[in-house]
């Protein structure tokens, strides 16, 4: 779960927790998760109507991390005002526990501080011209 073969994405110290970690999961959530979830999410999906930030290990083993998975998520949210999702190189599924986990947790909380500045200044921007000059 937290160290491939070959391949240093964790500190040695967290792999000692792999084992307690690690929990089966049930063969028909498998299934769900990459052969029906992404079709079925487009009932709930098109309702976002505000920002979404999402990111998928590099070297994840239950979700598909090819850039058609992430791609086809990205265009289930046609609502959303910002999508970003993207692929996090050499990250374990458990992004937070590997060598990228401090990276993606700034990510995490500048994603909506950013959303919010711009929010803020397209209001000002939109109040201080007239709305005839501003599009929508």
């Amino acid at each position: 779960m937290l160290q491939l073969p070959h391949k240093a994405l964790v500190d040695p110290a967290v792999c000692l927790h792999t084992e307690r970690l690690n929990k089966p999961v049930p063969s028909a959530e498998l299934h769900d998760i990459n052969l029906i979830w992404l079709e079925q999410c487009s009932k709930y999906s098109t309702a976002i109507r505000i920002p979404l930030m999402y990111g998928l290990g590099d070297f994840h083993g239950l979700w598909v991390s090819t850039r058609d998975a992430v791609e086809r998520y990205n265009s289930a949210f046609p609502g959303s005002p910002r999508v970003e999702c993207g692929i996090v190189p050499m990250a374990t599924p458990c992004i937070e526990m590997s060598f990228q986990g401090t990276n993606w947790l700034y990510r995490c909380f500048g994603f909506p501080c950013e959303c919010a500045v711009s929010q803020g200044l397209l209001s000002e921007s939109r109040d201080a011209v007239p709305s005839t000059l501003v599009g929508r």
